[in-house]
């Protein structure tokens, strides 16, 4: 857009929403790299001014961009920053609700699109206390890479909320070796092997992740809501 045709309050919105896209980079950066910076960071700052300069009309159309304490997906976050930004390039298909066909919900979207996607994300209702969820929560076929059209997509990461459904943490590859972070502990970024417990009943822990009784929060692939991202990689 050209800044001479916009109003002034149009010009500082855009400029701060560049200055907490740079910031957001600048987190994620500090983190995969282990700098001092990511323990002193205040990312809620960064949360909130990316959601303050964003239109109210478009936050409307699309709500999953939320501000500071309020609940929202953090995957359908990132897919609607992308969506405002009008950034086309990335293919991506969101499984909705998967169950154990989770790989025929794959296929047929696919065949929706006129090229393979890039990423393929898969959501699952693993929660076993819930009687809505009952089926979802026999999902343990879940795989750490598959073929699709002859092409290989392999784990990458996962989005999961802990067993009590207070908080997200990620699991994550970084130069090929699995991870494990979560903003709220006291060690951002952690070495977990992780994907091979992704359909057993395995429990995980970060220091300093509690809730507000500061009772320590608990992961399990098979007893949380979770976003399995995979990559194109052949």
């Amino acid at each position: 857009m050209i800044e001479g045709k916009q109003s002034n309050g149009q010009v500082i919105s855009e400029e701060k929403l560049k200055n907490g896209f740079a910031l957001l980079n600048y987190a994620i950066d500090a983190c995969l790299t282990g700098s001092k910076y990511a323990y002193t960071l205040n990312t809620n700052a960064v949360i909130h001014q990316i959601y303050d300069a964003v239109p109210p009309d478009y936050k409307s159309g699309l709500p999953y961009i939320k501000d500071i304490n309020e609940a929202g997906n953090p995957i359908r976050y990132y897919m609607s920053l992308v969506n405002y930004l009008n950034n086309k390039s990335l293919q991506m298909i969101y499984v909705h609700n998967a169950n154990t066909k989770w790989k025929d919900q794959v296929v047929e979207q696919a065949r929706k699109l006129q090229h393979l996607p890039h990423v393929i994300i898969i959501e699952i209702f693993s929660d076993n206390s819930d009687i809505k969820m009952k089926e979802e929560g026999k999902v343990q076929n879940k795989a750490i890479s598959f073929d699709l059209n002859g092409h290989t997509y392999a784990l990458d990461s996962a989005v999961i909320r802990d067993t009590s459904k207070q908080h997200f943490c990620a699991t994550l590859t970084c130069e090929k070796k699995e991870m494990a972070y979560d903003g709220m502990s006291f060690h951002r970024l952690v070495s977990m092997d992780w994907k091979k417990h992704i359909n057993s009943d395995f429990k995980w822990q970060f220091l300093g992740s509690t809730d507000n009784n500061r009772k320590n929060l608990t992961w399990n692939f098979v007893n949380g809501y979770q976003l399995l991202v995979y990559y194109r990689v052949g």
